[in-house]
């Protein structure tokens, strides 16, 4: 980014010495890798989903406001696969990203979900980001509001909402990486390489059912990926919460000073 982002410090229980969990896999098994590249997709036409077992090419769906509404495409409602390789959002689109159904997308409730992707914005165009099911968890990148010459990143919405975590540059290409941990119920949300927020998650998922993006005309995405690992911190996870952080190290000191010898 052309503009410094601001690091925002963890809510709650202190920050992970090195991430969300020391011990997880960095690689993990892909559920989705799209490129919006022929010849699973057409340039120029709208992008083809995606309902077979992992690893897909392609989105699961679309819809409008809901998960459930019968997937759909039409003029008003588009996304489309251009011929530099990406896929762009003329119009307004919601893309679903199920990480469980019938035909084993994912066969095991994973530890860590690791979301990546390339995005930008020209204009009044946003991209919100979405891990939900039933509960929602959301950040928003876009255009600001009401000044629209600018772009923000927030996090939540509503009263819930936290300030603005980083301005940037409309048009720049931004790397984004949320993993999201089940066990210890906290996401990391990085662009750039820098650490926008990491903390608890706004509402709790044991098993997110799905990934969504919910766009605006302007919006470009590409490189989407994403993957679950499992966790496994060995005998440093002294706590067993899934995380190595500063309270395993007060976990060890209460058992060495209580004379625990086991």
């Amino acid at each position: 980014m052309k503009v410094s982002l601001r690091t925002l410090v963890a809510v709650g229980s202190v920050v992970a010495v090195s991430g969300l969990a020391s011990g997880g896999s960095s690689d993990g098994e892909l559920l989705y890798d799209i490129d919006f590249s022929e010849p699973f997709h057409t340039f120029g036409d709208f992008v083809s989903l995606d309902t077979g077992p992992a690893v897909r090419q392609g989105f699961s769906g679309y819809f409008l406001t809901d998960p459930a509404d019968e997937a759909q495409v039409d003029g008003v409602f588009d996304l489309r696969s251009m011929t530099d390789g990406v896929g762009i959002f003329p119009n307004n689109a919601q893309a679903l990203m199920e990480l469980e159904n019938s035909n084993g997308v994912s066969a095991a409730d994973y530890d860590i979900y690791t979301l990546e992707f390339d995005a930008s914005f020209i204009g009044e165009s946003g991209l919100t980001v979405f891990f939900d099911a039933p509960a929602i968890n959301r950040f928003y990148m876009g255009s600001g509001f009401p000044d629209a010459s600018v772009g923000v990143i927030t996090y939540g919405s509503g009263p819930t909402a936290l300030p603005e975590l980083a301005p940037f540059t409309l048009g720049e290409l931004l790397k984004v990486r949320v993993d999201y941990n089940t066990v210890a119920q906290r996401w990391r949300i990085e662009i750039d390489g820098e650490v926008l927020y990491q903390g608890p998650v706004q509402n709790e998922i044991v098993s997110p059912e799905w990934i969504r993006f919910s766009a605006s005309a302007g919006a470009v995405v590409d490189n989407v990926k994403i993957s679950g690992s499992f966790i496994d911190c060995g005998d440093a996870d002294l706590n067993d919460d899934g995380i190595l952080d500063l309270q395993d190290i007060s976990a060890f000191v209460t058992a060495f000073t209580s004379g625990c010898m086991n």
